[in-house]
């Protein structure tokens, strides 16, 4: 099985505290409709640096695969997507730094 695990984001415009987050992800081939995504944390905070303590792992993936991450801050504002194809380590591309790996984390 496959895992991705997400540790960083890039800020826009930085906020002046720590903003709780909700972090979602579905296969990149599904279409993007409302309840494609699995949630997989409401409670994430994300530091002012953009750091995410803890990281989040997204278990239980299939290896090889493509999915598509989404982060959407509590409060409001743009959220922002990343693909992650587990199996292979990631470029830091569109904000959130993150690996797509194999096996268990």
């Amino acid at each position: 099985m496959g895992y991705i695990r997400i540790s960083a984001i890039t800020w826009v415009t930085p906020p002046s505290s720590a903003k709780v987050s909700t972090i979602k992800h579905r296969l990149t081939s599904d279409p993007d409709v409302p309840g494609s995504y699995t949630t997989d944390s409401t409670t994430t905070s994300i530091e002012v640096s953009g750091d995410i303590i803890p990281d989040v792992d997204i278990l239980g993936l299939a290896d090889e695969t493509s999915y598509t991450v989404k982060i959407n801050s509590n409060c409001g504002g743009a959220s922002a997507t990343q693909v992650f194809t587990t199996g292979i380590v990631c470029p830091d591309v569109s904000g959130i730094a993150g690996t797509g790996n194999a096996g268990a984390p």
